[in-house]
């Protein structure tokens, strides 16, 4: 969640969580479910699509959200610190309450020279499970990115540079086995390239209704 204007907050995700969708319903920090729009995110204008999607939630008097700290500097991957990547894992068994929030501990490591296609600008050795995209990774309490992707996929692929050409074959093979996230940086980069929603796109919200 990132602060912004009066009239509402930016959320952070990733594109391949919310899909085709407009609009999504958000949880509150008073349990409300809150219906909110999408928007895809991009690094500048002009330049391709993240795996970011920024949903624009508008404000709401009555509902309180939680804020997450964001850090002040990027984090030195290089000095291998500790991260917590953190999400809602999907469960095997569907459950009444929902997926539980879980927490991962890990390090963040010297992987990534530059970034990824689709905007993957960290590398870590937390044990991120599917249905944690989207999730804050955290050094110290602070936010330094959101997952993105998990390490050991069922299907590896190749891994390509921001132009779309391949990552050498070492290197493709160490991105494997690692989770991958996208850096507070980069997010904010988006949000800078992105214009808030006017009332004719939040019309979208007129209707939508959260279960």
């Amino acid at each position: 969640m990132v602060p912004s204007a009066d009239r509402g907050q930016w959320i952070a995700t990733n594109r391949h969580v919310v899909r085709d969708q407009k609009t999504i319903c958000v949880i509150s920090g008073t349990k409300s479910k809150l219906p909110a729009l999408v928007v895809s995110g991009r690094a500048s204008a002009g330049k391709e699509p993240l795996d970011l999607a920024l949903v624009w939630l508008p404000r709401r008097e009555k509902d309180w959200l939680n804020l997450a700290v964001l850090a002040q500097s990027p984090p030195e991957a290089s000095k291998l610190p500790l991260v917590v990547s953190t999400g809602y894992p999907t469960p095997l068994q569907k459950q009444p309450e929902g997926p539980s929030y879980t927490e991962k501990p890990g390090l963040l490591v010297p992987l990534l020279g530059s970034p990824l296609e689709g905007g993957f600008d960290l590398a870590y050795t937390s044990t991120v499970e599917k249905g944690m995209s989207g999730g804050g990774v955290f050094i110290g309490g602070a936010l330094i990115g959101i997952n993105g992707a998990h390490a050991n996929p069922l299907w590896p692929g190749q891994w390509n540079d921001p132009k779309g050409k391949p990552v050498d074959a070492a290197l493709n093979r160490r991105l494997e086995l690692v989770s991958l996230g996208i850096s507070v940086p980069t997010i904010q980069a988006a949000i800078k390239a992105t214009a808030q929603p006017d009332a004719k796109a939040l019309k979208a919200l007129e209707g939508a209704r959260c279960r």
